[in-house]
């Protein structure tokens, strides 16, 4: 992960990590290694645990909104 990163710096990096003290220490962690190289990240928050959880409460909604009464 890191030497993808390294090998194209000026890249756009977009971390999705779980969204739990997992995750934030992750991040943290990538990015103190990568400040140091001057290489910038973005994190992408799910509003739930995960991105996953994030799409089925969005597909539940849909239906919802959709059913026929």
């Amino acid at each position: 992960f890191l030497n993808a990163m390294e090998e194209y710096p000026s890249a756009h990096h977009i971390i999705a990590v779980d969204n739990d003290e997992g995750g934030n220490r992750f991040v943290e962690r990538i990015s103190e290694n990568l400040r140091t190289k001057d290489i910038l990240i973005k994190r992408e928050v799910s509003q739930n645990k995960d991105w996953n959880d994030d799409l089925k409460e969005k597909n539940n909604s849909l239906k919802t909104s959709f059913a026929i009464k």
